[in-house]
């Protein structure tokens, strides 16, 4: 059998289209104009996570522009727009990257569109409608602001970072996100929130910002983004935890290990922090950005290495699914230093983390 690939098409056309894309739907649709009414935004996964009328108006104008310009591209955009293709190029569509921003009159939101091709992001732009400013970038080609070249800032103390975030709109991951805070705020120079994860790793790519992390974004909130960041010189990663979640690390090129390593070291510290409260000593050993997320026991299982700690007759054990419980099943009976097990009792905090207490026979 020979498999066919779609014939490639070049990046630049794509980004050219990307930006008459912006342009037309900006353009036909006046957002400093839009009525009262039109404003009044309804909910989607809580109280303040927005949608208006404007951002479905605006990801309607894209999508239709985007089919009549290449009808045999897929599509998928965050209003639920969704196209599936032949050419082996889809374009992500996020119409207004900070509602709530838009909604409250804040200057600081705006419109993403990124290309893939054959899965790999090769073309990016995002509008800032707040300020005027249209970034661009294709893959291997560098990144622009309103067409002119740009650059991350050379800083090179994470002491003196000006470090973007946000947080989710569901209460029970902020917790776990403030907590995360609490450990970064105090070693870098500052935080900034705006709301808008598309124009803070642009910001990134102009100097305006040093670094940018933030978990549990989708991939439209940072698809074309992060290219124009790393296009301009910044160092992005994407790591994927539990249940699919995204955390995004991203900073200029001088201070990015030590980014990483202040991120993996609050993510450890708030896993210590969890089961040091219990007052249970434990071991940990596993990928050092995933230690909040989990680390599980299977024991008897010959292959699998134990997590875990043994205190007098008590044997604890942790089972950490990022939203969801841990089944008994799952952890089944089997020797743990040459004692049987057996589960006695559950304790669950909150529906997102799992506790299994073991103890010897």
């Amino acid at each position: 059998m020979i498999i066919q690939r779609a014939q490639m098409t070049d990046p630049h056309d794509l980004r050219d289209i990307a930006l008459q894309c912006v342009s037309s739907a900006t353009s036909s649709t006046n957002i400093r104009e839009v009525p009262a009414d039109m404003l009044l935004p309804e909910t989607k996964s809580s109280t303040s996570d927005y949608v208006t009328w404007v951002d479905r108006e605006i990801e309607s104008k894209m999508t239709k522009f985007l089919r009549e310009s290449r009808d045999q591209d897929s599509i998928l955009a965050e209003e639920g727009s969704k196209r599936i293709g032949s050419s082996g190029v889809r374009w992500v569509i996020d119409p207004i990257d900070g509602t709530t921003n838009f909604v409250y009159g804040i200057p600081c939101f705006g419109i993403s569109l990124a290309a893939e091709q054959n899965g790999d992001i090769v073309t990016g732009v995002v509008a800032d409608l707040g300020h005027g400013e249209v970034f661009d970038a294709v893959k291997g080609h560098g990144a622009r602001c309103n067409g002119v070249n740009i650059q991350t800032n050379m800083n090179d103390s994470l002491k003196n970072a000006i470090v973007g975030t946000g947080f989710s709109y569901i209460p029970k991951r902020r917790e776990v996100q403030s907590k995360l805070l609490q450990h970064i705020l105090p070693r870098v120079g500052d935080i900034r929130r705006f709301g808008s994860a598309a124009i803070d790793l642009c910001w990134l790519a102009l100097g305006r910002l040093d670094a940018f992390y933030e978990e549990g974004l989708n991939y439209w909130d940072y698809a074309a983004g992060a290219l124009i960041a790393s296009e301009a010189g910044a160092i992005v990663r994407v790591e994927k935890l539990e249940d699919e979640i995204d955390l995004l690390i991203a900073s200029n090129p001088h201070i990015n290990n030590r980014l990483y390593e202040l991120v993996s070291a609050a993510l450890e510290t708030l896993n210590q922090d969890l089961l040091m409260s219990l007052g249970y000593e434990y071991l940990f050993k596993g990928n050092k950005l995933r230690p909040y997320l989990g680390f599980e026991l299977l024991f008897g299982l010959g292959k699998n290495e134990v997590y875990g700690s043994r205190t007098d007759s008590l044997i604890f054990v942790a089972d950490f699914n990022y939203s969801s419980k841990v089944s008994s099943s799952h952890i089944g009976m089997g020797v743990f230093s040459g004692f049987d097990v057996e589960i006695v009792e559950d304790l669950y905090l909150g529906t997102e983390i799992g506790l299994q207490w073991l103890s010897t026979k």
